[in-house]
């Protein structure tokens, strides 16, 4: 479980030239005392718990489907681009769809 001091260390807050000794503090100080509300790593992205928001997508009346192609990914990049995606579904970013009318 990461830590506010480890999100701060990995800012390297203290090699920064362009704030104050004070300034550095208070930026440390912030950021432990708000460290709810920080991404704790790179798929943190904040997910809201809050029924009262309407998350839907309303489409207008006589809608039609679009299917857009995939795009082209060079041969040496589709692995990288595999293991991404599957990151992103082991950590609930994403998920499969075998197929659907709607893209993009």
């Amino acid at each position: 479980n990461t830590q506010p001091d480890d999100i701060i260390s990995q800012l390297n807050i203290d090699s920064n030239n362009y704030l104050t000794f004070e300034q550095k503090q208070t930026v440390k100080e912030i950021m432990r005392r708000h460290s709810n509300v920080l991404s704790k790593h790179r798929y943190d992205v904040g997910k809201v718990n809050m029924p009262q928001i309407d998350t839907s997508i309303h489409l207008t009346q006589n809608a039609e489907p679009k299917f857009i192609p995939e795009r082209k990914v060079a041969t040496h990049l589709k692995p990288v681009m595999k293991d991404l995606i599957n990151e992103m579904i082991d950590n609930k970013i994403a998920e499969p769809c075998e197929y659907s009318e709607w893209n993009s």
